[in-house]
């Protein structure tokens, strides 16, 4: 009977968050930061009906209390202060999303990047919904916007190559690439794009290059690429990213990464 009892709770929490889920479009880390299932435990008995509106109603009071980026503050410890320092975003705007989470909701995703490396948590939590990732049009305000390629280009590189340490790397915005601090060049672009002279190419550089969904020259082209004088050639499809120099395939099962990758690739068009 206690073993029954557990499943039983189980299901009852699981079905639960997941009506959260699907009612606020929110990722289930949103809904466990502000709701742990320790709170959920304590507050609601299972063994009686429960309206979920008033959960609903519950759950959207206590998000009220605290903005999202102070509750993050909280919970790891980091005074808003510090988070400043730490992601070299200015202080008054930490301050504003810090107001309100209207504010943080329409943060550029270098800041959002910066914020989620910082607080170890995922980029999907500084959006107002889940929407956005069917939106090809978030953060690209204009063609020659080429910042938001840029930073999810480090974004896939350090998430696909552990050899890659986001926090050692700043970003040159001029000649529009990252830098380590031992000299590791990091640059980001299309397939259409003159690779070759778009920044000097040496055993210093790693190319992160998004790829068009047409694959059927890739063959010649992986030849001419892998010829480059590159510390690693990282080749990003829909569903998939190929390691030229170190000659392996990591398959990208997330459907957010393959939404980030056709936002990509549109930022130009």
């Amino acid at each position: 009977m206690q073993k029954a009892d557990i499943t039983f709770k189980g299901l009852f929490f699981a079905e639960t968050y997941f009506k959260l889920f699907l009612t606020l479009n929110k990722s289930f880390n949103y809904l466990f930061l502000y709701w742990p299932i320790s709170r959920m435990v304590e507050k609601y008995d299972i063994y009686h009906e429960m309206d979920f509106s008033n959960l609903l109603t519950d759950f959207n009071l206590e998000v009220k209390k605290m903005v999202l980026l102070k509750k993050l503050s909280k919970e790891k410890k980091i005074k808003l202060s510090q988070i400043s320092k730490l992601t070299g975003i200015n202080k008054n705007t930490i301050d504003r999303y810090a107001k309100s989470d209207d504010y943080l909701y329409a943060a550029s995703y270098s800041a959002i990047y910066k914020l989620s490396s910082l607080l170890k948590v995922k980029a999907n939590l500084f959006v107002s919904s889940l929407d956005v990732y069917l939106d090809q049009t978030v953060y690209l305000g204009d063609k020659s916007n080429q910042d938001y390629r840029n930073y999810l280009g480090l974004y896939f590189a350090n998430y696909f190559d552990n050899r890659i340490e986001e926090s050692d790397y700043r970003y040159d915005s001029k000649k529009q690439f990252f830098v380590s601090n031992s000299g590791l060049k990091i640059s980001i672009s299309m397939l259409d794009d003159k690779i070759d002279g778009y920044i000097p190419i040496d055993n210093k550089t790693y190319l992160v290059i998004f790829m068009p969904t047409s694959t059927k020259k890739d063959v010649s082209v992986n030849e001419k690429l892998k010829s480059l004088n590159a510390y690693e050639i990282m080749l990003v499809y829909q569903d998939k990213v190929s390691f030229l120099k170190k000659g392996i395939i990591k398959e990208i099962t997330s459907t957010v990464f393959k939404s980030m990758v056709v936002r990509a690739k549109t930022a130009l068009i």
